[in-house]
C-alpha cells in the first residue's frame, strides 16, 4: 500500500497500517509543507502583491513560518484531538493522531503543487486576488475542494485512530480546531501584530 495514494480514498485503511508499522514516518515535514501551503494558499501574498518584494520576502517568510509552525500546531492539536476523543470514548494516542494529521494535510500539499505553476504564471498579484483572470478563479476553486477533501481525510482518521466513526472524528477534529483557535489567538495575537508592523515597514521602505 502506497499512503501518497491510497490516503485519498481510503484513509481509514491506510492511517491503520501506517500506524501499526511506523506511526512517526514522515509526520514532521508533512506538517510543515502542509502549513506552507496553507499559508501560500491562504493569502500571506496579500501583504507582498509586488513581485519584487513577494518573490523575496514573502515566500521565504512562509517558509520560516511553516518551520515553526507546522510541528507547533501538529503538538498542538494532536494533543487536543488525543485528549477530547478520549472524553469521548476514543482511544487513539497521541503519537497515533500526530500520524493522522499530519497524513490528512496531503491536499494542501496538493494544492501549494497548484498554486506554485499559478505564482510562475501570473505572479502574486492576481494571486492576492487582484485582477484575476478566470483560470486562477477556477483553480481557486480547486483548492476549495482540496481544503473541504482535507477536512474529510482528517476526520475519518482521526475516527479510525479513535476507534469510532468518521462523524464522531469531525466532531472531535472540529471542537479541537475550535479550542486550538482560541489558545493560539491568545498566544499569538501580540506577536502577528509585531509581525505585520514588522512586514508593512519593510514593504514600504
Amino acid at each position: 500500500m502506497n499512503p501518497w495514494v491510497s490516503m485519498w480514498s481510503h484513509p481509514r485503511t491506510t492511517i491503520r497500517a501506517i500506524v501499526e508499522t511506523q506511526p512517526t514516518r514522515g509526520v514532521l515535514p508533512l506538517a510543515m509543507v502542509g502549513i506552507l501551503g496553507y499559508l501560500l494558499d491562504n493569502g500571506l501574498l496579500r501583504l507582498f502583491r509586488d513581485a519584487d518584494i513577494a518573490l523575496p520576502i514573502g515566500i521565504p517568510t512562509a517558509v520560516v513560518m511553516s518551520a515553526v509552525a507546522g510541528p507547533v500546531g501538529l503538538y498542538l492539536f494532536g494533543g487536543l484531538f488525543t485528549w477530547i476523543g478520549r472524553q469521548l470514548g476514543g482511544r487513539g494516542t497521541a503519537v497515533h493522531i500526530r500520524a493522522a494529521i499530519a497524513w490528512s494535510l496531503l491536499p494542501l500539499i496538493a494544492g501549494l503543487l497548484v498554486w506554485l505553476p499559478a505564482l510562475a504564471l501570473w505572479g502574486p498579484g492576481p494571486l492576492a486576488g487582484t485582477d484575476a483572470p478566470a483560470a486562477i478563479q477556477g483553480l481557486s476553486f480547486v483548492r476549495f475542494l482540496l481544503g473541504v477533501w482535507c477536512i474529510v481525510l482528517l476526520s475519518r482518521a482521526v475516527g479510525e485512530v479513535h476507534r469510532c466513526s468518521g462523524g464522531m472524528g469531525f466532531v472531535t477534529t472540529m471542537v479541537g480546531a475550535l479550542l486550538g483557535f482560541v489558545i493560539l489567538v491568545v498566544v499569538c495575537l501580540p506577536i502577528v501584530f509585531l509581525a505585520k508592523a514588522f512586514l508593512a515597514r519593510c514593504c514600504g521602505a
